[in-house]
């Protein structure tokens, strides 16, 4: 990713689609230029979120270029002074949003990249307090518009008013246009005054907050979590790939099983699995793209959509892993083992939540469990597709087996007493 990166700041005049051109080639090989089997904006999440960790070219580039608006705060070099003769606007950095307009400057492409990716990146930051809001700027603020375009007062800011708090009483109200002037020293019109007091009021609305005193941050939360990162650009990064929504497959798993599932617990379980081959099993399960009878008969693999088990049932993957009667015994005899074996675990129910998503509501597993668990069904999968029976005796077997393997690969990385542990 660094070397993509290298070769597009190198370039002295990259085209506009090279950044999609690469995203594309990403995703055509992640799928093997198939359909893609996850959406993208699910896929580029952190796997902790539900996603595949996927790089979002463009998001990465702006947050390295968001890097140097950190030092506009912490560097002292001779180049902050011929921006600033450049760009007069960044001696207002703190008084000013995020939107800062470098159209009408002299700046080379690569500062007007910075200030464009300065401006994403105010986009996607929410304020949450009363605090938050009256410390958000005025001027250059996508957030205040008048008449669907940002004000910039530059009397106003002469004169100290820069933020949502320099227009509020004590009480948290808007002030006068009497008390206004009179406290500033600013001579303006009462329709100017008034047009900027009803684009803070459409905004707070928006926000849903309520201002009963007039207490703020001292910095805009955009530079707080900018000058916050004390080094690299992943926090950036995070942010600006940041959705409320959830993935695809939540839903239709909570509609289909009914079950209170913890999908955050779910998604930093399959982090933890160390073994790709495992954590791109419980993967797929997951958001649901494991290759069943019914989509293998679409493919023309298979002539049936029955179970490959009991051959009585449509096939899916809770039948499967839970609600065949030939798997069933399966699960009872590891629930006896389990029972019977187990130090710190002595009364284990297994149930469907636990089996798919390898947690449940009122149990509390381990990391050894949770392996047990997904090797189990690992090793019902590989039964599938062998369209033979799991049988307990083989799959302890193969449980001794992928025991030893694990216990060769800690020696290798010389983590061997931890592994016994």
């Amino acid at each position: 990713m660094s070397k993509i990166i290298q070769l597009w700041i190198l370039l002295p005049n990259p085209p506009d689609n090279l950044v999609d051109e690469l995203q594309n080639t990403v995703f055509e090989f992640i799928w093997n230029r198939k359909q893609d089997r996850i959406s993208r904006k699910t896929a580029i999440k952190n796997v902790t979120k539900g996603g595949l960790g996927i790089p979002k070219i463009r998001e990465y580039i702006n947050a390295l270029k968001l890097i140097w608006v950190r030092k506009l705060k912490t560097s002292n070099h001779k180049w902050k002074s011929i921006l600033k003769v450049s760009y007069p606007k960044v001696l207002l950095l703190e008084q000013l949003g995020s939107s800062l307009n470098v159209k009408d400057c002299h700046l080379n492409k690569f500062w007007a990249h910075v200030f464009q990716a300065y401006r994403e990146f105010g986009r996607k930051i929410y304020v949450e307090k009363s605090e938050e809001l009256a410390a958000e700027p005025l001027f250059c603020n996508d957030n205040i518009q008048v008449e669907n375009r940002n004000i910039f007062y530059k009397n106003w800011i002469d004169s100290g008013v820069c933020y949502i708090k320099s227009i509020l009483n004590e009480d948290g109200t808007f002030m006068t246009v009497k008390r206004f002037t009179q406290k500033y020293d600013i001579n303006t019109n009462y329709i100017t005054y008034i047009g900027c007091v009803q684009a803070v009021k459409s905004y707070i609305r928006k926000t849903g907050l309520t201002v009963e005193k007039n207490k703020s941050t001292d910095l805009t939360k955009t530079l707080k979590i900018i000058y916050g990162a004390q080094k690299g650009a992943r926090l950036y990064y995070e942010v600006l790939i940041q959705t409320n929504s959830k993935p695809n497959c939540c839903d239709k798993w909570d509609y289909k099983l009914n079950l209170d599932i913890n999908w955050n617990i779910t998604f930093k379980k399959i982090h933890k699995i160390r073994e790709i081959k495992l954590k791109w099993f419980q993967i797929r399960l997951v958001h649901r793209i494991l290759a069943t009878n019914v989509v293998l008969m679409h493919m023309g693999v298979e002539n049936d959509i029955t179970c490959s088990f009991c051959k009585k049932e449509r096939d899916a993957i809770n039948h499967i892993f839970w609600r065949c009667d030939s798997i069933k015994p399966f699960w009872e005899q590891l629930q006896i083992a389990l029972n019977d074996r187990g130090v710190n675990a002595v009364s284990i129910t297994l149930n469907e939540s636990i089996v798919l998503f390898g947690h449940d509501v009122n149990f509390r597993s381990d990391d050894t469990f949770d392996l047990i668990i997904l090797v189990a069904k690992f090793f019902i999968y590989k039964c599938k597709v062998k369209k033979i029976i799991p049988q307990f005796h083989f799959f302890k077997q193969y449980l001794r087996n992928t025991f030893e393997v694990y216990k060769h690969n800690s020696k290798v990385n010389m983590s061997y007493n931890k592994f016994m542990t």
